[in-house]
């Protein structure tokens, strides 16, 4: 079955890193993967139903655990051998019921599926299909029904946050034209559209309206409170110098960490910027820079147990942003990649993960991290290669995680 056209993430954990697996093995979910599918159920028409009045109003009603962000329908039409997919409305805000309108539809038999999509993006598994004939009778109706339109980043309609700049995204039906603040927003093939935006402080309020080719219109009112801008900490005292750091790329950002105390050399007078940074010692900038005291509760980690670093690993795993592997370990000395220090600084600066087209050429919708990889790049937390390449599963080096970790801290 198609998957939904909207490029919807998967939702990783905070912290994934797996164990080392053989070449024909796949590695357990990360432990905060939500693999649960939303269910939608059509309710309206039934199967085996004929169609004689139009126009055909599809219904429905869709569930998830956690939220529904779209519902589409899959329509294979039998006569003629072709499939359209449309996106639904949403007649509640959590898409718990649903409905499209079919105008005019043409003499023939369909088969109709519904197809719900949750905000981690998975997409429903057991589908439920129905097949009808449509015989109209009479003129058809004129068309006065509003397209489809739906937000789906930010996720909420009254949303605050701490950065300056963001996204806008959604998806409105296929043809249909899309405005924000009277301004036209380009729209894709299949309905979706994104508008960069830059906020001043304070209350910022976005009218959305999309048009279909009918002149029918629906709009959405997103209201985005930002804070104001992180003020950059003044150094208190003149910063470390490392032989092997000068001239580095990450310089500056890593000597502002330094002059903080979050992060500190080798007794040898070295920083190794490029050396590779574990689980454990990114656990400790991360618990510094954040100004988390360290914890003297014991792991419940094996391997942790004693480590130098588990008094900052215990207050990062009660608070949801780091977890251990499947298999009760966590793994301290082990290497981090570069998507996982994403996804953590996404979820620590609760950053809902992002949709769209991929930033780099070598990460996209199937990679679980996609979404915070796109999260972080958004907010200017991360950068590519300049070869457009992101490198998702190589290891984060020491300088990367400070860069990434001082941005985030306005430093």
């Amino acid at each position: 079955m198609r998957k939904l056209t909207v490029l919807m993430v998967l939702l990783a954990m905070v912290f994934s890193v797996g164990a080392i697996f053989a070449d024909d093995e796949l590695p357990p979910p990360p432990p905060e993967f939500d693999i649960e599918p939303p269910l939608s159920t059509i309710t309206s028409p039934v199967d085996g139903q004929t169609i004689t009045s139009p126009p055909l109003v599809i219904t429905g009603t869709a569930t998830d655990n956690e939220k529904v962000i779209t519902v589409e329908l899959e329509i294979v039409d039998l006569t003629r051998t072709t499939t359209t997919y449309i996106l639904c409305t949403p007649l509640t805000q959590d898409y718990s019921q649903w409905q499209h309108v079919w105008v005019n539809p043409v003499a023939g038999d369909y088969r109709i599926t519904s197809i719900a999509t949750d905000i981690f993006g998975n997409t429903e598994e057991e589908l439920e299909t129905i097949t009808i004939h449509v015989q109209p009778q009479g003129s058809p109706p004129p068309d006065t029904y509003p397209p489809a339109l739906v937000i789906l980043f930010p996720p909420v309609l009254d949303y605050q946050t701490a950065q300056s700049q963001l996204k806008i995204e959604g998806r409105t039906e296929a043809g249909a034209t899309v405005s924000i603040n009277g301004n036209a927003v380009p729209v894709e093939d299949n309905g979706y559209f994104s508008l960069d935006v830059t906020l001043n402080t304070g209350l910022n309020t976005f009218q959305v309206v999309a048009q279909d080719a009918s002149g029918n219109s629906s709009s959405l009112t997103l209201k985005i409170t930002f804070a104001g801008e992180t003020p950059t900490p003044t150094p208190t005292s003149g910063p470390a110098v490392f032989p092997d750091l000068q001239g580095h790329w990450a310089e500056s950002l890593i000597l502002s960490l330094v002059d903080k105390g979050i992060i500190s050399g080798y007794p040898d007078g070295t920083f190794k910027p490029d050396q590779p940074v574990t689980r454990a010692e990114f656990s400790a900038i991360l618990c510094r820079a954040l100004g988390i005291s360290p914890s003297e509760m014991s792991s419940n980690f094996p391997d942790l147990q004693g480590h130098w670093a588990e008094k900052y690993v215990a207050p990062l795993v009660e608070k949801g942003f780091i977890k251990g592997y499947p298999d009760g370990t966590f793994g301290p000395d082990q290497p981090i990649k570069r998507s996982e220090i994403a996804a953590i600084m996404a979820r620590v600066m609760t950053l809902p993960p992002l949709i769209g087209k991929p930033t780099f050429s070598d990460i996209d919708s199937t990679h679980w991290a996609f979404g915070f990889v796109e999260a972080a790049a958004s907010k200017g937390l991360i950068k590519g290669y300049p070869d457009g390449t992101f490198r998702p599963d190589n290891s984060a080096t020491r300088a990367e995680a400070c860069t990434i970790v001082a941005r985030s801290q306005g430093f």
